[in-house]
């Protein structure tokens, strides 16, 4: 009987292939954006942009006609999921802040400035300490584990419906793109399921999943000091499905058995 390699080994394996493929089939561009930008242009559309002024130079209107009209859908979806977010019943100013900035008459420059004390290594100092509880005692390890022998509980068909139906939101630190996912998810559902049911059935999580791209967010116009951010975690997507799927698997025990003590989990929240 072969031997089967820890979920980390076949993870590495998974990402070594896929980032290959990415790159070369997808090569990088780079695209430069600047602060005088409009805050609806991003890679994509600077790209458009750039392609479409070389058309017209080329005489080549048709297409960059075209390539207008994708232009202007994108910019339409931007604004529509900005403004998507806002609840303008709770709170009518940022509703008219946001339409300031879709139409360009926004009276004051959005950007703060950050003091100098503020660095990446405070804020991971900072929000290092108020996580950590320093009168944690380590539990001692059950025999829990299930057995070889446990059931599939994650099937391909269900991780290829995840990759068809996963949102356009910014990649996590495998730097996998969603529309990527979604053009491959029948050939990869197979392996993500096999790395998903092995994980599961040695409780361990591969190190790729368990780090984020962390992002500091302003909760007030002039921040002074680490608390006044808040900080925006950008995990890889499949790990996020993994997670929530975990998540399920275990509060389903917990509400059949009244006898579990229910006060350690909270639905939605990475408490694996």
């Amino acid at each position: 009987m072969q031997r089967l390699q820890p979920p980390i080994w076949y993870t590495d394996s998974f990402y070594s292939i896929v980032n290959k493929l990415i790159d070369i089939y997808y090569p990088l561009k780079t695209i430069s954006i600047t602060s005088n930008d409009p805050y609806f242009v991003n890679p994509e559309i600077k790209h458009l942009l750039r392609t479409k002024n070389s058309l017209m130079r080329k005489g080549i209107l048709l297409e960059a006609e075209k390539i207008t009209i994708k232009i202007r859908n994108h910019i339409i979806a931007i604004n529509s999921v900005s403004l998507k977010t806002l609840d303008f019943k709770l709170n009518n100013a940022d509703l008219w802040t946001k339409v300031r900035q879709i139409s360009g008459k926004s009276k004051a420059d959005s950007r703060i400035s950050i003091p100098s004390s503020i660095t990446a290594h405070s804020l991971n100092t900072h929000y290092a300490a108020i996580s950590t509880d320093s009168s944690y005692a380590t539990s001692s390890q059950k025999l829990t584990a299930s057995p070889s022998s446990s059931p599939i509980l994650f099937s391909t068909f269900q991780i290829a419906s995840f990759l068809d139906k996963v949102k356009p939101t910014s990649p996590g630190l495998d730097n996998i793109p969603h529309w990527f996912l979604k053009t491959v998810s029948h050939f990869i559902a197979e392996p993500i399921a096999h790395i998903f049911n092995l994980s599961m059935s040695t409780a361990s999580i591969p190190t790729q999943w368990k780090q984020a791209i962390i992002t500091p967010i302003a909760k007030v116009p002039n921040p002074t000091q680490c608390s006044d951010f808040r900080l925006i975690s950008i995990t890889p997507k499949i790990s996020g499905y993994n997670i929530r799927k975990r998540a399920h698997n275990l509060e389903l025990p917990i509400k059949e058995n009244p006898h579990i003590e229910k006060n350690f989990f909270c639905r939605m929240l990475n408490t694996l």
